[in-house]
């Protein structure tokens, strides 16, 4: 398994499984783990606006536990569970945005993909 420290710059690719545990997802853009991915993480007053961007897991699986906070979404080709947390109160907030999504492509992969609408097409 790989430890990533929660702070998101761009786009940042992870090859493999990758653990976000105890660290706050933070910043924004796009993060892309080729693998599985398990949030278990606490509330960080070091990042309280959480992570703006999208969350892309290629070919694995995704846990989420403990205190989420996104802005953008989450795709995930494999399964995707949300456990042991309340959605209410401190707990995890994930919040869809295409806004967001857009955004983050453009800065961060504006030759990749573009929008199209009802659907995502690849250039």
């Amino acid at each position: 398994m790989r430890v990533i420290f929660g702070q998101v710059d761009g786009l940042v690719v992870l090859e493999g499984n990758a653990n976000l545990n105890n660290e706050k997802l933070c910043g924004s853009g796009i993060l892309i783990v080729e693998g599985n991915l398990n949030i278990n993480q606490n509330q960080n007053a070091s990042c309280p606006q959480g992570f703006r961007g999208m969350i892309y897991v290629k070919g694995g699986s995704a846990s989420v536990r403990g205190d989420l906070e996104l802005l953008g979404g989450i795709v995930v080709e494999g399964n995707m569970s949300f456990e042991e947390t309340s959605i209410a109160g401190t707990g995890r907030k994930v919040t869809f945005d295409p806004n967001v999504l857009y955004e983050q492509l453009n800065l961060n992969a504006p030759h990749l993909l573009k929008v199209q609408s009802g659907s995502w097409r690849q250039q």
